[in-house]
């Protein structure tokens, strides 16, 4: 449901400006971020220095979507890490989308090292496609192109502190032409995200490491549109704003298990505005609130070679939509279930998400069902150190 979708966005949101499929963070109740893990890179890029010489893939389905190393060069105090990864997943802008090419994901570049005896590190994003017809009939010409750069700084000032801040932003061309010259379809109006994260690591307590977290995000998302003559005829903005807040538990089970817990509140503001030129500005807002969550995931090992891993995520859900004279609100619960496995032989490791429909009817010679994967996400790691 697209409430969910915007409770889990202050972590994935950095999906834009992330593109980790998270596997193992995500089967154990979509801990990323309260739990020490190498997709911790793509909210807190200072990490990677912690995952040097790192190989990975992303499957999601039958879809091989991403790949990606890390490499570490020097050693001790002067020890750096630079980290290249490629995707197939792409930028889905709010509002505007190229006619005649796509808004490609060109690279992801990671640098990590110390500064001043601290953890630093950045992550650099780009994403960038386009058209251009120029012939000598000015009728037959346009001009379509989409740029997107995002950046991600991560700093430890302290051991128990790790902190992380980004922006990003978008433009584009969309020109045509008018049979003599080609003038704007439409333009952008102040296409930027912005966030703020932030964890803490407190003293342990007996088995138990409880950590402080919170995250800020805001964006913003606009567009111009032109008639055939260049004339401005309307605007339209999009605007949104996300706060959470969380207090997790990492519990040392033994003999190798892991329990994470996580309890906290998310709140989030949409707002959409209209201005037509010469016309009267209509908007439409949306308030989000999940108070309280509540998350708890595990990571046992089972044998040498296995993990088992299970997680399970409840938001107790608030929204309300208005607009003019009208106003609608809504509330209830909403639960996801994750279920995965580990398998790992030395430097060479598989995390999966097991489909839930592949344990309750067995493989196609059992069931006679052949539409169920056994394994719904993969990733897979081969560390070459």
């Amino acid at each position: 449901m697209r409430n969910l979708l915007i409770f889990t966005m202050l972590f994935c949101f950095i999906g834009s400006m992330a593109m980790a499929s998270q596997t193992r963070v995500l089967t154990m109740g979509e801990v990323n971020g309260i739990v020490k893990d190498d997709a911790n890179i793509w909210i807190f890029p200072q990490t990677i220095s912690e995952y040097p010489n790192l190989f990975t893939a992303e499957f999601d389905g039958d879809y091989f979507w991403q790949a990606g190393a890390n490499f570490g060069f020097g050693e001790d105090e002067k020890a750096w890490v630079l980290g290249a990864y490629f995707s197939q997943e792409d930028f889905d802008h709010y509002y505007f989308d190229l006619d005649n090419s796509d808004e490609d994901h060109r690279i992801n570049l990671f640098y990590g090292r110390e500064l001043g005896g601290k953890p630093f590190g950045m992550n650099f994003g780009y994403y960038g496609g386009g058209s251009e017809n120029a012939d000598t009939d000015v009728a037959n010409n346009w001009n379509e192109s989409f740029s997107r750069y995002e950046f991600t700084f991560g700093y430890t000032p302290m051991p128990e502190l790790e902190l992380s801040a980004g922006f990003a932003m978008s433009t584009w061309t969309d020109e045509v032409s008018d049979g003599t010259a080609l003038i704007d379809q439409t333009a952008p109006d102040g296409n930027s995200d912005f966030f703020l994260m932030g964890r803490y690591w407190m003293a342990p307590r007996g088995n138990c490491t409880p950590l402080i977290h919170g995250g800020f995000y805001s964006s913003k998302a606009g567009i111009e549109d032109y008639d055939g003559t260049g004339t401005l005829t309307n605007t339209d903005n999009y605007s949104e704003t996300m706060f959470e807040l969380g207090m997790a538990m990492n519990y040392d089970g033994g003999s190798d298990v892991l329990v994470v817990s996580d309890f906290g509140f998310t709140f989030a503001n949409e707002k959409w505005e209209s201005a037509p030129v010469g016309g009267t500005a209509t908007e439409y807002k949306e308030s989000n609130i999940a108070l309280p969550f509540f998350k708890i995931g595990i990571d046992a090992k089972v044998f040498e070679w296995m993990d088992f891993r299970a997680g399970v995520t409840n938001h107790w859900v608030g929204w309300k939509g208005e607009q003019t004279d009208e106003e609608e609100t809504w509330s209830g619960a909403e639960t996801n279930t994750y279920l995965g496995a580990g398998f790992h032989w030395g430097n060479f490791e598989i995390d999966a998400r097991i489909d839930e429909n592949f344990i309750e009817d067995g493989p196609y010679f059992i069931s006679g069902d052949d539409t169920n994967n056994m394994f719904e996400m993969v990733t897979i790691n081969y560390f070459f150190n």
